[in-house]
């Protein structure tokens, strides 16, 4: 699936799917950013049929690395941490520290939150707010944050960088 900006691809999933939009696709749709209208080609919403499989987990793992799930984030911030594994134009240097730190921290533990208030359970010392939306968590819980709608994955490492051991 494609489209010209999140709030029609997002917009439309909800419908294939069967679910209710997360607040953010309806805050968009509010503020004029997202309009619906928009064209579809190939099969439309109402002629695929989706089966809707309940998440059952809170949040996503690897070893002691936890992503926190939360409908209320936007489809670009949960692709942050991913696009910090691609190759894409990285140098091999910089892709080799880029995986030394997320295994540090998956080994040390750490919670990565993500969207309008976040609802998660800090197991571990380190927490980091990833995106515009959790700033305000951040400042006042003394969390380190990554800044951007949506970050960039420059930036998320240079915040993990900053992380002490």
């Amino acid at each position: 699936m494609a489209a010209d900006n999140t709030y029609e691809s997002d917009s439309h999933v909800c419908r294939i799917l069967g679910i209710q939009e997360p607040e953010y696709v309806q805050i968009a749709r509010t503020l004029g950013v997202g309009k619906d209208g928009f064209e579809v080609r190939g099969a439309k919403a109402e002629t695929i049929g989706a089966r809707h499989v309940p998440v059952s987990r809170e949040y996503r793992r690897f070893l002691r690395l936890r992503l926190w799930s939360n409908p209320k984030a936007c489809s670009m911030c949960r692709f942050v941490v991913q696009d910090l594994i691609r190759l894409r134009g990285r140098k091999l240097g910089a892709l080799l520290r880029s995986y030394n730190k997320l295994l540090n921290l998956s080994i040390r533990g750490c919670e990565l939150v993500y969207g309008f208030d976040p609802v998660f359970r800090a197991q571990y010392g380190k927490v980091i707010c990833i995106g515009d939306c959790t700033r305000k968590l951040a400042e006042s819980q003394g969390f380190a944050h990554v800044e951007g709608c949506p970050p960039t994955s420059d930036r998320m490492l240079e915040v993990c960088y900053k992380i002490k051991k």
